[in-house]
């Protein structure tokens, strides 16, 4: 067993900080977290983090960084020690069965007529990942739409997104996470409820990209259910392609564009424009293939 680094023989003595998440998993515990200098915020290297008359121990790498794994359940006396550095100890340290994931938020929104969800995580332990599940409203189970993989084992923040594109406008819609490790044990998070309202007018919305190379997106909204048709023309007011030609829910909907016309035949760079007819509405829109 090395020897503890000792307090300097200096006037003043530098403290550092641990910024550190400590999780456990069903057969032990993953200890994690960064070393950072207490004053200047700079990671410490070189530094040893050791759980007191036991063989679990590690040295933090050039980011401050270390990562012990499988610590059975139980109390423990942490010593850390870096040179330069006064050394700090932390007693009656509790490894327990606490959740592997620090779920930090978990929220919901539309963009483009979708859900989108957003959750953040404060630190992760033997996070295998996230399953998205969602009820919609007069339902009573609900149904696994996704599945987002996690970080694994880290004490950074992390964001993660997921986008249900299977929503109906005029519905509300239920949605939790599953968190699951790597052994298999689990963890649901809070339920959130988000509403898709039913669009008031038809419109045509400009695509974007534009100018687009090669592909653009084309969006249009619907307040009921209704007879569409979506055309592409050239600048000469020749029919290049039609994308849509039926009947589509109410709602927010979207189209993608290649370029190429109803033959698969690639289009040249130029003017183009979409027209959307639906009932007696009829709406146009200019756009740019580059080369």
């Amino acid at each position: 067993m090395s020897k503890p680094f000792q307090k300097p023989n200096s006037f003043s003595v530098m403290f550092f900080t641990i910024l550190a998440a400590f999780v456990s998993v069903v057969s032990g515990a993953d200890m994690t977290g960064t070393l950072k200098d207490a004053v200047t915020g700079a990671p410490i290297a070189n530094a040893v983090v050791w759980l007191e008359d036991t063989a679990y121990k590690d040295t933090t790498d050039s980011a401050g960084n270390y990562f012990i794994s499988g610590i059975p359940l139980g109390s423990y006396t942490v010593i850390i020690a870096a040179e330069n550095y006064q050394q700090k100890v932390v007693t009656d340290y509790q490894v327990s069965d606490w959740l592997p994931v620090e779920l930090a938020g978990f929220s919901a929104s539309l963009q483009d007529g979708h859900v989108v969800l957003q959750w953040r995580t404060n630190s992760e332990s033997a996070n295998m990942g996230f399953e998205i599940h969602r009820r919609e409203s007069g339902k009573t189970e609900f149904e696994k739409i996704g599945w987002t993989p996690g970080a694994g084992s880290t004490a950074t923040p992390r964001l993660y997104m997921f986008t249900d594109m299977e929503t109906e406008a005029g519905k509300s819609y239920f949605y939790k996470l599953k968190q699951i490790d790597y052994n298999g044990a689990s963890e649901w998070s809070e339920e959130i409820e988000l509403s898709v309202p039913v669009p008031t007018t038809i419109s045509l919305q400009q695509n974007y990209p534009n100018p687009f190379n090669p592909t653009t997106t084309i969006r249009y909204q619907l307040p009921q259910k209704t007879k569409v048709m979506l055309s592409i023309f050239n600048i000469e007011g020749r029919l290049v392609d039609v994308l849509i030609n039926g009947f589509e829910q109410a709602g927010e909907h979207s189209v993608t564009w290649n370029g190429r016309d109803h033959n698969g035949e690639q289009m040249p760079s130029g003017i183009y424009f979409v027209q959307l007819i639906a009932d007696n509405f009829q709406q146009v829109r200019r756009m740019t293939l580059l080369e």
